[in-house]
């Protein structure tokens, strides 16, 4: 459960002495070395973690926010512990209740508080044997928990003398202020009534209840204030109370939040309605009634407000004067209905008179799919409605514009586009050149501004083929989507949104495989080129195939290097160009993963050049180097300058030196591998010992072992087998193409029939199978198949594994096609 934040455990059932296993307790505590996002922790009754608390604190990797440890018997070492962990240097909560302090060395305590008092909020220790002297330790520290909310000394033994001390350290603690809203509406005669003389006919119980808290604004100690009041808009002016109340408010803007959850409007002048609504949460109005007597155009020029009343359960508009014919304007309508886009929680509707959906309903009832079709009949309509278009209308829109090639309309949906990411690339199953223009004609529209305009947030277009899920969440489909996704993508990133005036990025995928670039991405680059200090060309997964080296270099010379996570090289390049694009390499900061095909035999300086780049690449997880023939006898050199742990490593198809593996087994790169892949790479001739000592290296975290085509005998089998038997991550596990007997496929099959996660085997066909011509006998495959089959039943347990027959092959030979599959599923 790598993504878990919050962990409690009640009740584990202590075993009798002779039944506690130390192994269970490591078993327990060491699955916290994965869980990275833990931040509350609460144990009740632990009594396994007495004398070995250590042990789990050693595993946590991320800081605490609450910690409860409560009901058992801790040690003074496992306190000294808990006050030395780094995970508890953030702690918010800790509740050690019920873990007795009486007989514990009276500087523990107060060493565990010093560490926390910067953060800490809530503090428990009842039941905890705790004594006045005890207490008169912690009492300074206790004065400097300026965080303190709660705290809690219950079913202690203590004297009134050090009470009264307690109290007065803690008088300097700034005390919680509750109030957070002001209630002006006729509601609330019960908590008055319940507080009044008859309050003793009250329950204890019940009388707190208005004192309880909502926890999400405890966790806000500086939100904001809420008035609320009942808004009933129904004169020429506001009255007294009214009018004092909103300039109050408006001088104390953002402090308080003015919200009503009825509002009703009757004959008020629509300039006073646009100033009192400027001041209201409008998101906080449940139910709205409108009964006035406007015309169309007035209607039209409240929809927006309307539109940010998202919570509203009930509409009631009535009596809206129809115009005459001269008058009508079709923006009006689209503009009204489609605010309902916007009203998730709508469920009571009540329309009285509104003759201006005579022969447009429709539009109301299916926005989504008219209004971008309207809209789009008349190309400067849509463009001109863009103003007061709700971003809900944007992505169906967008889409009717691609597919109808409306390129004026793309162009200006562009610079007026609500949402951060653009992600074009989506909606092109290829490239398309016409609509690629047409997009960037409307960022150059954008760039040429000093302010964006107001509804625009774009800040990155992306040209990858990414983004569906974006596309059908806004399409016809939405009908049968829930509120709440809808409203998911909707939310912006501040911390981009924030920054006006920084450079817009553009994702592309690169994949250089030809002489010359497609008419696509020969357009986008020299758009990008010519406005390289207002464009971050970006790229996350690069591949080379066949391009000249000299082509490659300018093409990169546009992209940011340090936005690449993914490289892909597959060509033979000279000398020269391989000394060439390593300096690139290295300005790749933030690559991920690296694959890298080169056959060709280097020079000493080249392979220098080449290797040191590695110092740069921090976040290198994945490196794959098919036929490095150059790192012969070097391997060193570039094993020296890996910086990270590596995640999966393969180094294939070349002449590596019994020195290269010495020195990769004693890598410390390697030490949390999950996959190794040493296919092609010979070791008949090394010392058995080898594979074993490197396999002892990673046996803790292999998943993944590829060793295809190594020249593996029995004598390396013989020697790896011990360490093989210890890899029990190990999933997947692949030795085609090498020469083993029957003899050592039994003991091989047998060493790793307890490997728990195993469940792709590849293996050769045993050396058997062939006849004295070195030619597959078929016969002689299928008795050793049945033996082989006989072993798997005797293992007892279901298995399959799949042979190989195919013992010498070129390196890029398909493991796959030539399989014969043998499994075992018990009666």
């Amino acid at each position: 459960m790598t993504n878990l934040k919050r962990l409690l455990i009640s009740h584990i059932h202590m075993p009798d002495l002779e039944q506690q296993e130390e192994g269970h307790v490591v078993q327990i505590t060491s699955q916290f070395l994965r869980l990275h996002h833990v931040r509350d922790l609460h144990l009740e009754s632990p009594f396994y973690l007495e004398g070995c608390l250590d042990q789990m604190l050693r595993c946590l990797k991320t800081p605490l926010d609450n910690l409860g440890i409560t009901h058992c018997l801790l040690t003074n070492s496992d306190l000294t512990h808990l006050s030395q962990s780094p995970n508890i240097s953030q702690l918010k909560g800790l509740d050690l209740s019920g873990v007795t302090m009486t007989y514990s060395s009276p500087e523990l305590l107060p060493a565990l508080l010093e560490k926390v008092s910067a953060t800490l909020q809530e503090l428990y220790l009842e039941q905890s044997g705790i004594r006045d002297s005890h207490l008169e330790s912690i009492l300074h520290i206790l004065s400097r928990c300026f965080q303190l909310m709660s705290f809690s000394l219950r079913g202690n033994l203590l004297s009134m003398a050090i009470l009264e001390k307690l109290l007065r350290h803690t008088s300097g603690l700034p005390r919680k202020f509750k109030l957070r809203v002001l209630d002006l509406r006729n509601t609330g005669q019960d908590f008055w009534r319940m507080w009044s003389g008859s309050s003793v006919h009250v329950s204890s119980s019940s009388s707190m209840a208005p004192m309880a808290e909502d926890g999400s604004r405890i966790e806000k100690r500086l939100a904001v204030f809420e008035v609320f009041t009942e808004l009933h808009l129904k004169e020429r002016t506001m009255n007294e109370f009214l009018t004092y109340l909103l300039n109050w408010v408006e001088q104390r803007d953002p402090f308080i939040h003015l919200c009503c959850k009825k509002l009703k409007i009757v004959s008020f002048p629509m300039d006073n309605i646009m100033n009192v609504l400027s001041m209201v949460q409008l998101d906080c109005i449940q139910e709205l009634h409108v009964n006035c007597t406007w015309h169309l155009s007035t209607l039209a020029m409240i929809a927006p407000l309307l539109g940010q009343m998202s919570n509203v359960q009930k509409l009631f508009v009535s009596y809206i004067h129809l115009p005459d014919p001269e008058e009508w304007n079709e923006q009006h309508i689209v503009k009204i209905t489609s605010q309902f886009l916007r009203l998730h929680h709508l469920q009571d509707l009540h329309l009285e008179s509104p003759f201006y959906l005579e022969g447009c309903l429709d539009q109301m009832l299916r926005l989504l799919d008219l209004a971008a079709m309207s809209l789009l009949r008349k190309e400067d309509l849509a463009m001109s409605a863009l103003e007061f278009l709700p971003i809900e209308l944007f992505p169906p829109l967008f889409m009717e514009a691609f597919y109808g090639s409306h390129s004026k309309t793309l162009k200006t949906m562009v610079h007026a586009w609500p949402f951060v990411r653009l992600p074009l690339g989506g909606l092109m199953e290829l490239p398309h050149l016409i609509t690629l223009q047409a997009v960037l004609d409307g960022l150059d529209v954008l760039l040429t501004q000093k302010e964006r305009p107001r509804r625009c947030k774009l800040r990155v277009l992306d040209l990858r083929n990414t983004g569906q899920n974006f596309w059908s969440m806004w399409s016809g489909y939405t009908d049968h989507m829930s509120s709440s996704l809808l409203v998911a993508s909707v939310p912006q990133n501040r911390s981009r949104t924030e920054q006006p005036l920084a450079p817009l990025e553009v994702f592309v995928e690169m994949s250089l495989k030809e002489w010359a670039m497609d008419e696509f991405l020969t357009y986008l680059m020299r758009w990008a080129e010519e406005r390289k200090d207002s464009i971050h060309l970006c790229c996350k997964k690069l591949k080379i195939f066949g391009m000249p080296v000299e082509n490659t270099m300018k093409v990169l010379s546009m992209v940011q290097l340090d936005c690449i996570q993914d490289v892909e090289v597959n060509q033979n390049w000279h000398l020269s160009s391989l000394a060439t694009f390593a300096p690139l390499l290295g300005q790749m900061s933030n690559v991920q993963r690296l694959i890298l095909s080169a056959s060709e035999e280097q020079e000493q300086h080249v392979v220098v050049q080449f290797t040191s780049q590695f110092l740069k690449l921090h976040h290198l997880r994945d490196l794959y180097l098919e036929s490095p023939f150059f790192l012969s006898g070097r391997l060193d050199q570039m094993l020296r300058c890996l910086m990270s742990p590596l995640d999966n490593l393969a180094i294939t198809h070349c002449l590596l030196t019994e020195s290269d593996l010495t020195h990769l087994s004693q890598c410390p790169s390697i030490s949390q591998l999950k996959g190794l892949d040493l296919s092609g790479i010979t070791v008949a001739d090394f010392s058995p010992e080898l594979l074993q000592v490197l396999l002892e290296q990673v046996a803790d975290t292999l998943q993944v072992l590829d060793l295809n085509q190594c020249e593996i005998m029995d004598s390396q089998i013989e020697a790896i087998l011990p360490a093989l038997s210890h890899c029990s991550q190990l999933r997947s596990f692949s030795m085609c193409g090498n020469l083993l007997s029957m003899a050592a496929m039994e003991k091989l099959l047998r060493h790793t029939s307890g490997l728990p996660s195993l469940s792709q085997e590849f293996y050769p066909a045993p050396l058997e199978s062939n006849s004295s011509q070195a030619v597959l006998s078929k016969e002689r495959l299928a008795q050793l198949r049945a033996e082989l089959l006989e072993i798997l039943r005797n293992l007892g347990h279901p298995r399959t594994i799949w042979l190989n027959f195919v013992f010498f092959a070129s390196h890029d030979y398909d493991k796959y096609s030539h399989l014969e599959i043998i499994e075992y599923v018990p009666a």
